[in-house]
C-alpha cells in the first residue's frame, strides 16, 4: 500500500467539494485512540473513471461489493484510491495518521513544517505493483 499526505490552508468544505465533483460523497468516519475520538471522512474511487471492479472468486477471493466498502482491496492495484480528508480547526496541531490507523505527531522526522495548525489533511491510499 502507498500512502501519501498534503496538508492545505484551505477550508474543509471546498476540498470536500473539490474531490466530490468527481468520487463518491465522503462518509464520516471516527478514529478512537484512548478517551479521543477523531472525525474523518473517507471515499473510494476508481481513478480512470470507471466503476470499481467488483472482486469475485476469480481473484481467489470472497465477493466483495466496493459499494458497500470504503477500502479499496489489495488485488485492486491502479484500480482503487482511497481518499481520507481530516479537518483541522485554527488552532488545532496537525497530527498524520499513520499506515493502519495508527497516529503519530507532527513531531516525527518529516519534510513538513512540524507545528501546522488548522487547515486540511488529505490522505491518499492505493496499491501498486511491487517490483523485487
Amino acid at each position: 500500500m502507498q500512502q501519501l499526505h498534503f496538508w492545505v490552508a484551505d477550508p474543509f468544505d471546498d476540498i470536500r467539494q473539490y474531490y466530490e465533483a468527481f468520487t463518491p460523497p465522503f462518509v464520516k468516519q471516527e478514529y478512537r485512540y484512548g478517551d479521543k475520538v477523531a472525525p474523518y471522512f473517507l471515499t473510494v474511487f476508481n481513478p480512470s473513471g470507471t466503476s470499481i471492479p467488483v472482486i469475485t472468486a476469480e481473484f481467489g477471493g470472497e465477493l466483495n461489493d466496493p459499494a458497500q466498502s470504503l477500502y479499496c482491496d489489495y488485488q485492486l492495484t491502479y484500480q482503487c484510491i482511497q481518499i481520507e480528508l481530516i479537518n483541522y480547526q485554527p488552532n488545532e496541531t496537525v497530527n498524520f495518521p499513520g499506515l493502519a490507523g495508527f497516529w503519530h505527531s507532527a513531531r516525527t522526522p518529516t519534510t513538513w513544517t512540524p507545528n501546522l495548525r488548522g487547515g486540511t489533511l488529505i490522505i491518499y491510499r492505493y496499491y501498486v505493483v511491487e517490483l523485487s
